[in-house]
């Protein structure tokens, strides 16, 4: 799919969610700035997001995109159930 086709809620997810792994730490990369992010998003524009809402998204005043993100995000191995692998296999 591509273009038109592809559900708008769809293509609004996809550059909210490129802007968080661009900005967030990841195991394998160190966070990359809401400057540096805004670049890489402008760069795929209308390729691999959507250009107009990758606009809308640039416009969005710095301090209201920062104040989205959590200051810490606490994972704890030990809350994960033992049996996460039976939990999401899928019925037969």
């Amino acid at each position: 799919m591509k273009g038109w086709r592809i559900p708008y809620a769809s293509r609004i997810i996809a550059v909210a969610d490129t802007y968080s792994a661009i900005t967030m730490k990841r195991s394998y990369k160190e966070p990359r700035t809401y400057e540096e992010a805004l670049e890489i998003m402008n760069n795929v524009a209308g390729t691999q997001l959507d250009r107009d809402l990758v606009e809308i998204f640039c416009n969005i005043p710095k301090n209201k995109v920062l104040a989205c993100k959590p200051e810490k995000v606490d994972f704890d191995i030990d809350d994960i159930p033992d049996n996460i692998e039976e939990n999401n296999t899928p019925e037969a």
